[in-house]
């Protein structure tokens, strides 16, 4: 096999753990699902692991392409470097970039095991700023205990979704379908049973 060839399957095989990183990142980070903290550490370790592997690549490819003479292993040792450093930076960017479950935009609101219906979506109306008009549900679908996890709500529509979700949470046919209403400049949710 020639350098060049060598140089060329290195140059596809980074550009194809690039395009995988990226789609990762795609599908990690949809707004349709609602991240989770775990989710987020996944995604820090694998996107660092694949820009670091696609650094590696790139960088033998472009040693290949110069055709830089090295000393037994000096190469590879080189490659490694790159890769480990790229990861390194990447990692970092990742943790220093992430919403925390407190920070402004990635607020939570963990649904405790005795928490009833009310009370966590009140929560979540006013971690985003807002209130809420629970009075469509009756007083025993108010307090309804859903399922226990973690529901963002740092934005409105964050709060929206998690406010949809919290229907889900609950034993099948405890609470009435129901619609979530936002009025973005009053800053008010309300929830209209579906008829």
């Amino acid at each position: 096999m020639t350098a060049q060839t060598h140089a060329l399957i290195q140059l596809v095989a980074g550009i194809v753990f690039a395009a995988i990183t990226l789609w990762f990142l795609w599908q990690a980070f949809d707004s349709t699902r609602a991240p989770t903290q775990l989710r987020y550490d996944i995604v820090h370790y694998v996107c660092s692991l694949g820009a670091g592997a696609s650094g590696a690549f790139f960088t033998g490819a472009a040693l290949l392409s110069a055709d830089v003479t090295f000393g037994p292993g000096s190469k590879l040792a080189f490659q490694g470097t790159a890769g480990v450093a790229l990861f390194g930076l990447v990692f970092l960017l990742f943790r220093s970039r992430a919403p925390s479950p407190s920070g402004n935009g990635g607020s939570v609101v963990s649904i405790g095991t005795q928490t009833p219906f009310e009370q966590v979506a009140q929560a979540i109306a006013s971690e985003a700023g807002a209130t809420i008009d629970l009075s469509s549900l009756s007083a025993t679908e108010r307090a309804v205990v859903p399922a226990s996890e973690n529901l963002l709500c740092g934005t409105f529509q964050q709060a929206k979704q998690s406010l949809a979700r919290l229907g889900q949470l609950v034993p099948k046919g405890a609470v009435r379908a129901y619609r979530v209403d936002l009025d973005e400049a009053a800053k008010h949710f309300t929830l209209h049973v579906l008829q």
